[in-house]
């Protein structure tokens, strides 16, 4: 990665930023012509590189995401603006969400304040607070930094099938990171709005072209659902709850199911991509 330092934009719930390290032992060491996140969250698998592919495509079907996004790549001082003299209090918490913006910068500034400074990453209740902090934000450095990485990122707020056929193709990668198997998440669409259908995902993935690596919950439902192809498990603390929960073993199962020889990339990863010649 050279002098390139991992971005971190927001905590999210089922974000990568803890395993994305982990993750990207399993990816092909190349730059692929086409990089793809149908399911992009708050793209921290995308900040973990100066680049993963000649074009990378940043998709959430999420609109304050996909809103977020837009604004910090197109209009990043401006989105900056909206915090200057920000300090890290319950009050200004509440403030942002009683407040009733009317812009697209304002409902960025609005839905990153409160996933930022909330518990968790929920945007529920307010986090923990130390006197006089301010926010991620104040010196404008995270936001400079984020928005010149995804100036050429195609940024995309889709249902995961329109974006497969939009960019599928042999050159693509796709990194999946859909709702966990188990989870209470709505996936919702003009055509599902309950929960997410893995099954259906599963089949949609198996006629991609492009070569894909999943994460997701490793759970029997799963290792069923995706039985012959090549898959990886290992478990994690449950972060916040383990935090919260000193002492006692507090683990997930997580699964990798890719549609290569994903131990074998592990094992046979260069340290530098022979044709490029760049040090990832």
């Amino acid at each position: 990665m050279g002098d390139y330092k991992p971005l971190t934009l927001m905590n999210w719930t089922g974000g990568k930023v803890q395993l994305r390290k982990l993750i990207s032992e399993y990816i092909p060491n190349e730059l692929f012509k086409v990089w793809c996140e149908p399911f992009g969250g708050a793209g921290s698998m995308l900040f973990y590189k100066q680049k993963w592919g000649e074009k990378e495509v940043y998709n959430d079907l999420d609109g304050r995401l996909y809103n977020l996004f837009k604004v910090v790549k197109y209009h990043p001082r401006e989105f900056y603006r909206q915090f200057r003299g920000s300090v890290c209090t319950d009050e200004e918490w509440y403030d942002y969400k009683f407040s009733s913006p009317q812009t697209d910068i304002q409902r960025a500034a609005r839905f990153y304040y409160m996933i930022r400074r909330s518990f968790g990453g929920k945007g529920v209740v307010p986090g923990r607070c130390y006197k006089g902090k301010k926010t991620w934000l104040s010196d404008g450095d995270g936001v400079k930094n984020i928005s010149e990485r995804i100036k050429d990122v195609t940024v995309e707020g889709k249902d995961y099938a329109d974006i497969f056929a939009q960019y599928d193709s042999p050159d693509t990668f796709f990194y999946l990171d859909p709702p966990y198997d188990g989870s209470n998440f709505r996936y919702y669409t003009e055509k599902n709005k309950g929960p997410f259908d893995q099954e259906k995902f599963r089949d949609a993935v198996k006629n991609l072209k492009g070569r894909w690596l999943m994460s997701n919950a490793d759970t029997p439902n799963i290792r069923k659902l995706w039985a012959g192809f090549s898959q990886v498990t290992f478990q994690r603390h449950l972060g916040i709850n383990h935090a919260a929960d000193i002492g006692r073993e507090k683990v997930f199962g997580e699964i990798l199911v890719a549609s290569y020889d994903i131990e074998g990339v592990k094992s046979n990863t260069p340290l530098f991509n022979n044709q490029k010649g760049l040090n990832l």
